[in-house]
């Protein structure tokens, strides 16, 4: 009994000082944290983890990085458990670290909470001497890569040279050179650029293969054949060109003989055709031209000799004759200064006299043209003061001015007809005389006009501003007008969208017409000042008459319902009481647009 006793109290002292005793689980890690690995290897480490406790084991649990735990595993108290990790393979090129965290969590029978540590291991990738071997092969394979680079472009100087040395054969060629030592040196060319193409090629192999230093020795094997290429084609061009210098030299005579007979040539086709020309003026006007025809058909005569001695000339020279193409060459040019020097004879001795007809005929197109000026202007301006009275402004002086350059219009116009007809009868001085004093009496009237250009233009400005709100204030009655159509029971629906469409084309004629005016402020040229104040008039008009159909159709639209009620009447009436109740309606209907107007035109 007393043995019980003590042995319950030793169990209840024992478990009172548990919480004291049994504290969370304690325990380290630690390991090797830094591994240098070759590339793509994968590592297996080890980590040590050590239980500290003094009485309970320590009951733990691992993982990689953020990965599942590992099964539980005890550690006694004291103990040392050596954990085996197996790490993922490193990158297989490149140079680095990669990191992993073995974290651990830990805890014991008494006490059920985690204590968690953890431990960082570093692989370092590749080894230094993977990473010695690597570099020294990049080297090889940089030194590798440039020669063949500089392989490519000496083979592509070298078929560049060839190219140019086949050219110039070919050049030589045509021009009849001997070319046997040209052609010979262009074949040791191309025997040197067909050997560096198969050297080049197989440094490209090697080097597709990883073999770099074989790699370089063919590049400059092809490099060495690619400049003998490019020098035997260099010495193939320079031996045409010599093969080419005495025989272009001959040919460069002659066909610089032949192109100075083709100038002369077409000098005199072209004095023919003067001479020609003026013939044909001067015998529309009533010239005698028999001594020129003579001289003109002497040219034609000596100018087809040239032509036939130019032709056996170009023969000739296709055929390689140089010495008999400068010689017809020569004789051609001859023939054709004759030619030319007889149909510029010609045209000389008709000048003179036709000189002055053609100074009388361009006195009358100038006035013929100043007086179609001004009659155009007189059109306008007699449009233009219409509408400035129209719209209220006083154009009492201005109208002075116009009417006189009217007159003065209608006197050149006279002076012109009076111009022409003497032309006609062949009194070119006389014609010349009365066509100068028609071009200046309506110049003469155009600078008139000149002078009252701003005030002109500010009587225009005022007539279309009052234009511009006459018909602004219209087509406001317009739109009232249509609105009442379209607010109106039983009126035809189709007129009103018609009134509707008119008055939607009025705002926009309104609106270019506005534009219009903006221009005749900015007009400074009495004719540009016409031009657009005669447009911005008659886009006021378009818009009057837009305005006015949109009246005509919202009437009609209304015309429409009483001619319904009209033709209804009767019905209507026996019916009593629904009559009565439509027009109450229609009353009511009537007041509240009476209503609507009368606020709209408070505001």
């Amino acid at each position: 009994m007393k043995r019980a006793f003590i042995f319950i109290a030793m169990l209840l002292g024992f478990v009172s000082l548990a919480p004291i005793v049994y504290a969370a689980a304690e325990f380290t890690v630690s390991g090797t944290t830094e591994y240098t690995v070759a590339w793509g290897e994968s590592k297996s480490v080890f980590v040590n983890v050590k239980c500290l406790n003094s009485f309970q084991d320590c009951q733990c649990y691992d993982r990689v990085d953020t990965g599942s735990w590992s099964a539980k595993y005890s550690i006694n108290p004291g103990q040392t458990e050596p954990r085996n990790f197996n790490l993922p393979p490193v990158p297989s090129s490149g140079k680095g670290q990669v990191s992993y965290v073995i974290e651990v969590k830990c805890n014991e029978f008494w006490d059920s909470t985690f204590v968690y540590k953890s431990l960082t291991i570093n692989l370092n990738y590749p080894t230094d001497a993977q990473w010695q071997e690597y570099q020294q092969q990049q080297t090889a394979k940089a030194q590798a890569k440039a020669e063949i680079i500089t392989a490519q472009n000496l083979i592509s100087d070298a078929q560049s040279a060839i190219n140019s040395a086949q050219s110039k054969i070919t050049e030589a060629t045509v021009v009849g050179a001997d070319i046997t030592q040209a052609n010979s040196y262009l074949s040791s060319a191309n025997t040197a650029l067909s050997n560096a193409q198969t050297y080049l090629s197989t440094a490209q192999t090697s080097y597709n293969a990883g073999n770099y230093e074989s790699a370089k020795t063919s590049a400059q094997q092809a490099q060495t054949s690619a400049n003998d290429a490019k020098s035997y084609a260099n010495q193939a061009k320079s031996s045409a060109e010599l093969a080419m210098q005495q025989i272009t030299k001959e040919k460069t005579e002659a066909s610089n003989k032949i192109s100075s007979a083709s100038s002369a040539i077409d000098n005199a086709k072209k004095a023919i055709k003067e001479a020609e020309g003026l013939i044909n003026n001067a015998t529309i006007i009533g010239m005698d031209t028999t001594q020129a025809e003579g001289d003109v058909a002497t040219a034609r005569s000596k100018l087809q000799s040239a032509e036939d001695y130019y032709s056996e000339a170009t023969t000739a020279f296709d055929a390689e004759n140089y010495d008999l193409a400068k010689q017809k060459a020569t004789s051609s040019e001859s023939y054709a200064k004759d030619a030319e020097s007889l149909a510029s004879s010609a045209y000389n001795s008709l000048w003179v006299v036709y000189s002055k007809k053609r100074v009388a005929a361009e006195a009358i197109t100038s006035a013929d043209s100043e007086v179609s000026q001004m009659n155009e202007i007189n059109t306008k301006l007699a449009y233009i003061l219409r509408n400035m009275k129209t719209y209220g402004v006083d154009i009492t002086e201005t109208k002075t001015v116009v009417d006189e350059t009217k007159l003065n219009t209608d006197a050149a116009e006279d002076l012109l007809s009076q111009a022409k007809n003497r032309m006609s009868a062949g009194y070119t001085d006389e014609a010349a005389s009365l066509a100068v004093q028609a071009r200046d009496k309506a110049a003469a009237s155009h600078n008139r006009l000149d002078t009252i250009v701003l005030n002109l233009k500010f009587g225009i400005q005022d007539a279309l501003e009052a234009g511009y709100k006459e018909k602004q204030l219209n087509l406001e009655q317009a739109k009232v007008a249509v609105q009442s159509a379209s607010e109106t029971y039983g009126a035809d629906n189709e007129l009103v969208i018609k009134a509707q469409e008119d008055v939607t084309n009025a705002e926009s004629s309104l609106k270019d017409a506005k534009s219009k005016i903006d221009s005749v402020e900015a007009s400074e040229s009495l004719t540009e000042l016409l031009t657009n104040a005669k447009l911005a008039f008659e886009g006021l008009e378009v818009t009057q008459q837009h305005i006015d159909k949109a009246h005509e159709n919202a009437n009609a639209a209304k015309m429409k319902l009483y001619q319904t009620i009209a033709a209804g009447a009767a019905g209507v009436s026996a019916t009593g009481g629904g009559f009565l109740y439509w027009r109450r309606k229609k009353n009511r209907k009537s007041n509240n647009i009476k209503q609507k107007r009368k606020r709209r035109n408070k505001r």
